[in-house]
């Protein structure tokens, strides 16, 4: 079997506040990410996910854990130690806009980190290498290469998405993770997106860590996902399995909030009840339980772990969903 690009163990991100108050945004999250495949990362707002991307790319600093990329350790590595790996590892931010700098070109955006890092030879770029380069991420996201010396405001809010993925790709990445990266997009412009994601996958053999909140979108690119419940991740396995026959209540309940011609409904439809809890004070045992129906009274006390259930997926449930 393929060696992992990326592997998280037990990783946490914990955050301290005023009054002695800690955040606990990720919290023991293990996963794995295969080469050529696409991780979707789902669960609602607040639930950690763009914090765990952060952390994949150690753009985020883990508060404890093991991460590994290409096999290298960089849980707790320096930048200097860093600084090799990162046009290996590039992220697309949910923000169109304010991921990139107002005052100036498209062209100077795209050419900067292709100044900065050295080729694959340890030698700088020419000028001439660099302009053939943006020739080519212009084509490659479908756009003309005018836009080069045009401006951010000048575009829409897909085009300008469109030039966040072309400066991901300037370095020739294995892995991309995009943060929601058509969450604020409209409907028809989300599908040429996650169109053009899906392309470059197949064209350059990226890998990709995908967050969005959005089960369509999800289900559309991704060949595995994982879903997030405040800090934790509750059930991970192949798309398909994972929304067609959600093990996990808090995924069923995800999954009846979409509209039925989008995702074939699980029989049995779980409606979330109450609020999300606070992540600065986290229910005990299982996070999920003071939302669940299926909660019993060990729920209460004891976390779940992510345990196999014989189908290639994992689930954090004392009482999973059968059939």
């Amino acid at each position: 079997m393929t060696e992992p690009l990326l592997v998280a163990r037990s990783i946490r991100k914990t955050y301290r506040l005023n009054r002695g108050q800690t955040l606990q945004a990720v919290d023991d999250v293990s996963l794995e990410v295969r080469p050529g495949e696409v991780l979707g990362l789902v669960g609602e707002s607040g639930c950690g996910k763009s914090t765990l991307g952060r952390c994949l790319l150690r753009l985020t600093d883990l508060t404890s854990g093991e991460l590994l990329f290409e096999g290298h350790d960089i849980s707790r590595a320096s930048e200097r130690t860093l600084r090799p790996l990162r046009p290996r590892m590039q992220m697309v931010f949910q923000d169109s806009y304010a991921s990139l700098n107002p005052v100036r070109r498209i062209g100077d955006l795209l050419a900067e980190p292709l100044k900065i890092h050295r080729d694959v030879h340890g030698q700088r770029r020419t000028r001439a290498t660099i302009a053939a380069r943006l020739e080519e991420l212009m084509d490659l996201v479908g756009l003309p290469v005018s836009a080069l010396a045009r401006y951010p405001h000048e575009f829409s809010g897909g085009q300008r998405q469109r030039i966040n993925i072309a400066r991901a790709l300037a370095l020739s990445p294995r892995l991309i993770v995009a943060d929601e990266p058509v969450s604020a997009l409209d409907v028809s412009v989300q599908a040429q997106i996650v169109n053009l994601f899906t392309d470059l996958k197949e064209r350059l053999g990226l890998t990709y860590v995908f967050i969005a909140h959005d089960l369509a979108v999800v289900r559309q690119i991704s060949t595995r996902v994982a879903v997030m419940y405040l800090g934790t991740i509750v059930e991970m396995g192949e798309t398909d399995t994972v929304l067609h026959t959600p093990a996990h209540p808090y995924t069923a309940a995800l999954i009846a909030a979409v509209p039925e011609p989008v995702i074939r409904l699980h029989a049995s439809r779980t409606l979330l009840r109450g609020d999300v809890p606070s992540p600065i004070a986290p229910p005990s045992g299982c996070r999920f339980h003071t939302r669940c129906p299926k909660a019993e009274a060990r729920c209460a006390q004891d976390a779940p772990t992510l345990r196999s259930l014989g189908d290639e997926r994992l689930v954090a449930c004392h009482f999973p969903i059968v059939g």
